[in-house]
């Protein structure tokens, strides 16, 4: 056979898509989620960069936005049904601190 050999009739591979850039864009928007919650949001249009729907979407579920909210929710489902929840609150503990919350039945924690 004639011809070119097969390393030269092959299109090239566009660049794939990059984690790292995916990866950072979480990572600042933790940061600028402590910082002032509002400007994390601005943060997440950086996964677009990453030319990936399967990026986007990993990078959106990871976002603080989805993580926090989920391990909170999940930490007071389970201290809830093991009896060890309890109402956090700061200041002064009122008259009726001692008491169990009349609709969730568990009791108050104070900090201040």
């Amino acid at each position: 056979m004639t011809g070119l050999p097969r390393r030269h009739w092959t299109l090239p591979t566009p660049p794939g898509p990059s984690p790292a850039v995916a990866a950072l864009s979480v990572a600042v928007s933790y940061v600028a989620f402590f910082l002032w919650p509002p400007i994390s949001l601005l943060v997440l249009p950086g996964l677009f960069l990453a030319r990936s729907i399967r990026l986007l979407v990993i990078g959106v579920l990871l976002s603080p936005w989805v993580v926090i909210p989920l391990v909170s929710y999940t930490g007071g489902v389970v201290t809830y049904f093991n009896g060890t929840a309890v109402l956090r609150e700061q200041g002064r503990p009122g008259g009726d601190f001692w008491n169990l919350d009349p609709e969730l039945r568990c009791h108050r924690s104070t900090s201040g």
